[in-house]
């Protein structure tokens, strides 16, 4: 075959002229290399039929054809990040620090690919310097490209603690980063860009009071940081206060002003509640952000159910706390730090920034009754400006009494200022309206802007279907132009604490004159919804208890102790404990009805000094000595001799849950001669029915209480009335009978 021969030939010749360059082995490659290349060069140039290789067909799909490769989700990203967490963890305990520093790497890869900065996960700090410091080396090398990772630990800015963000995330947490995506994007966005308008003064406030930043989402999660909102339940404003727990933060609540509404106010309050439940929660912010969903009497109830357990998910979880937690709050805190993750960085999760311009007013001291529309007028403002920038004003006027801020825009103070100076303030009167066919009283209230209640309750009607047509009805707070005043009276406020009813006074009036609301002088009074005044009644205008209680804590010489709070206390137990009015506790240490107490704290209480003037009734009649027997109660020997349960308690030194020992003594004085010679000038008393009971037409039965009876069970099997029983043996209301109880009966003896 001539063309091998001189592919041979070729290739010899061209080895030979390079056996000085290689060794013997390298030139024995050399030429096989060359002669395989060789022959498969003859292949490939021969004219025999050899089969060829064909061209690579052309592509059926362009590159620009092909759809982009969709990024990976942000809760995908985590997921991924917690495995690599877990592998790493597992690799140190088994001593392999160069695979557990590899996983850790991995894992902040997987974080920063979600753009999240891994510091702010607390738990990461310690997990990672633990792994450095097994590798100096490596941690060398790491610590430049991410100088906000490390051992070093943190050093908090202020008296509280920093949100501490769990790693790894919670599935709750998860799951609430993709509802906010996915569940409920455009209104999270619309909330998002309305956030700018208020973070920085919510911010500032936090700061001042050494609080973290992120708390300022919490108007984000109650009200997508709108002022002027009411949920389903009643709780109004940016914070979501209801009326009780506004009121207990200082906002204020009348006929003009609701400062739930106030943003600055309300957030002030928001501060200030937030700060009490961290302390109750002693720092425990995730404890404290749900409490501010549900209350913290309710979260305390629910750790003491699961054994006093803290831990916020576990409590989630776990059965019975689990069950005692509504699914809107577990999902409140979740939420919250979803949230914070989201409004760190929006593009990352689909939103954009279109930041509204923060609200710049200013807030100017105004006296005296004013329209905003009139001062609106004044200023060249378009209507309802002014009271747009003050949704607290409910009736878009300044209140008549007092003084009080209203918002203006900065760059108009001076023109408001100059407003006030021409703008005529509303006069006291009572605008009238004549029914026309076809009216109703909702109609008529809604054009008027007052509420059904309060245009029926001026005019006397109770059902709002006997409106007569050509009726004459008087508007609440209105003056003769129609605008937003207040009621006519003609009533000078009582200096007193009561004010006398004259002729043409209405309730509604009296609380204006007065600066309260009706339902304070109803419930003050003992009145209904509907009741009717009389000429000449006397009705509380200011709460006659705590008159009556600054009375007695005057006349009365007093010993102040101090009382250390244990585990399991409260203000109602302390003040049974010591015998003394819970409403005076509070009093005394300056709190009110929801106060928190801490175990440590010292209350103050005081008590009567020996000799001192006595609340209950002076000790009449002869002192006797009764031995306790087994059953006995103090209402049962109360009834024994004629007397109060209260005196016997206070003769004693007793409170009412007192448990009598058998054998003690107690002092009582009878009652037999104070009532007889009572029975004269105060014909009717207990004291009184109670002796008449004992006379000869009636014989006193003792009823030993045994299983399995019950009040009613026992005035039917001697013929009596369950209230006469109630009567003769002072009970209380939800009086509880014990075996072996005695109970006294009184019986007709001729029956």
């Amino acid at each position: 075959m001539p063309h091998q021969s001189s592919v041979l030939r070729d290739a010899t010749s061209w080895g030979c002229r390079f056996t000085t360059c290689f060794p013997y082995p390298v030139l024995h490659l050399c030429i096989a290399t060359v002669l395989f290349m060789g022959l498969l060069g003859g292949c490939a140039t021969t004219d025999r039929d050899v089969a060829q290789f064909k061209p690579l067909p052309p592509a059926r799909i362009g590159a620009a054809d092909l759809d982009p490769v969709a990024p990976r989700s942000v809760t995908d990203l985590l997921r991924d990040a917690e495995q690599a967490f877990n592998e790493a963890n597992v690799a140190q305990e088994e001593g392999d620090h160069e695979a557990a520093l590899r996983h850790y790497t991995l894992m902040l890869e997987l974080l920063l690919d979600a753009d999240l900065d891994p510091q702010i996960f607390y738990s990461l700090r310690n997990e990672f310097g633990s792994i450095l410091n097994t590798s100096v080396k490596q941690a060398r090398a790491y610590a430049p490209h991410h100088p906000h990772v490390g051992a070093g630990g943190f050093t908090p800015s202020g008296e509280y603690s920093e949100i501490q963000v769990p790693f790894p995330l919670p599935e709750r947490v998860l799951a609430e980063i993709e509802s906010i995506q996915k569940a409920y994007p455009k209104n999270f966005q619309r909330a998002l860009d309305r956030s700018y308008k208020y973070l920085p003064y919510i911010q500032a406030e936090l700061k001042k009071e050494g609080l973290p930043a992120e708390l300022a989402w919490v108007a984000l999660i109650e009200s997508h940081f709108t002022p002027r909102i009411v949920s389903r339940v009643g709780a109004g404003g940016m914070w979501q206060f209801m009326r009780a727990t506004g009121r207990r933060y200082n906002l204020r609540q009348d006929h003009y002003v609701d400062e739930r509404y106030n943003w600055h106010s309300a957030t002030r309050a928001g501060i200030s509640y937030l700060k009490d439940l961290n302390e109750y929660f002693e720092g425990d912010w995730g404890l404290a952000i749900t409490a501010y969903n549900m209350g913290e009497g309710g979260l305390e109830r629910a750790i003491a159910a699961n054994g006093g357990e803290r831990n916020l998910w576990k409590l989630f979880e776990t059965p019975p706390a689990s069950n005692r937690i509504r699914r809107e709050t577990k999902k409140y805190y979740p939420k919250f730090l979803a949230t914070l993750i989201v409004a760190a960085n929006p593009e990352r999760y689909g939103f954009s920034t279109n930041p509204e311009p923060a609200e710049d007013i200013v807030r100017v001291p105004v006296k005296g009754m004013y329209a905003l529309d009139d001062l609106d007028a004044a200023m060249g403002y378009s209507s309802g400006t002014l009271a747009k920038l003050n949704p607290d004003l409910i009736r878009e006027i300044t209140p008549p009494s007092g003084e009080y801020a209203v918002a203006v825009p900065t760059e108009g103070r001076t023109k408001f200022l100059a407003a006030l100076k021409k703008t005529s303030t509303l006069k006291y009167g009572s605008n009238t309206h004549k029914v026309r066919r076809g009216e109703t009283v909702s109609q008529i209230a809604a054009r008027y802007k007052v509420s059904s209640s309060e245009l029926m309750r001026l005019n006397g009607i109770r059902s709002a279907r006997r409106l007569q047509v050509g009726q004459t009805l008087r508007i609440p707070g209105y003056d003769n132009k129609g605008r937003g005043g207040a009621a006519s009276s003609g009533i000078t406020p009582a200096t007193g604490g009561s004010y006398t009813v004259k002729r043409g006074d209405t309730l509604f009036e009296i609380a204006l004159a007065h600066n309260v609301s009706v339902s304070k002088l109803q419930q003050w009074n003992g009145l209904k919804r509907g009741s009717h005044i009389n000429v000449g009644q006397k009705l509380h205008v200011s709460d006659p208890a705590r008159a009556a209680s600054s009375v007695r804590s005057a006349s009365v010489a007093q010993d102040t102790v101090y009382h250390t709070v244990r585990a399991g206390e409260y203000p109602g137990k302390i003040a049974r404990i010591h015998g003394v009015a819970l409403k005076d506790l509070l009093a005394w240490n300056g709190m009110h009805s929801r106060s928190m107490i801490r175990v440590g704290d010292r209350l103050v209480v005081k008590k009567e000094k020996a000799g001192s003037a006595k609340t209950a009734s002076a000790p009449k009649g002869e002192a006797i000595t009764h031995k306790i027997t087994a059953g006995q109660s103090v209402s049962t020997i109360a009834a024994k001799y004629g007397v109060r349960t209260q005196d016997v308690l206070q003769w004693n030194n007793l409170t009412k849950d007192a448990v009598l020992q058998v054998g003690k003594t107690l002092t009582i004085y009878s009652a037999q001669k104070t009532v007889a010679q009572e029975s004269e000038t105060n014909a009717g008393t207990t004291e009184e029915k109670l002796a008449q009971a004992q006379s000869v037409s009636q014989e006193k039965i003792m009823h030993t209480v045994a299983r399995g009876h019950n009040p009613t069970t026992i005035a039917r099997r001697y013929g009596v009335r369950v209230s006469d029983l109630y009567r003769w043996n002072n009970w209380p209301r939800k009086h509880v009978l014990q075996v072996g109880e005695q109970v006294v009966i009184f019986k007709n003896s001729t029956s």
